[in-house]
């Protein structure tokens, strides 16, 4: 099976915007006495966006770690000259270090299950919300070290 989305696609179209529902789930509001509480989910359509971001994001996760995934698509340029590498040396770096793509991508998928697992309890705590979202930053700031901006 050979994958005819991009990482560049896949992450753009689907995992980033995943990852911005779930990471912004929980907001601070300012209440009528002038203090600020936290504000979480509450309606069954709230629970169920969350639920459907974190499902596309856990797919997506796993296939990330297909073989033969581009990172870009045929002759783009880097979307940030200078502060990320080339898609060409992405795809080197990746290729060199496979284990440390896929768990990457493994950590990602475990995140998108963190939040199955709030959705599921319907857990509004929003320390819950920062722990999974600790993850989440984790496993993005992790690949995007390795893997987009220059070595050195």
């Amino acid at each position: 099976m050979q994958p005819e989305l991009t990482v560049r696609q896949v992450m753009a179209g689907t995992v980033n915007p995943a990852a911005n529902v779930l990471w912004n789930a929980i907001t601070t509001v300012e209440t009528p006495d002038g203090g600020y509480a936290d504000k979480g989910p509450e309606t069954d359509e709230e629970w169920a966006t969350l639920r459907t971001n974190a499902e596309n994001m856990a797919h997506w996760a796993r296939m990330l770690m297909l073989a033969g995934r581009g990172i870009a698509p045929e002759g783009a340029a880097s979307t940030a000259p200078g502060f990320n590498l080339e898609p060409d040396s992405i795809a080197v770096l990746v290729a060199a270090h496979r284990d440390e793509w896929d768990a990457f991508a493994s950590e990602l998928e475990a995140s998108a299950g963190g939040f199955l697992g709030i959705v599921e309890a319907r857990n509004g705590d929003p320390q819950a919300f920062l722990d999974v979202g600790d993850g989440l930053t984790t496993a993005c700031d992790g690949c995007h070290q390795e893997f987009w901006y220059p070595q050195g």
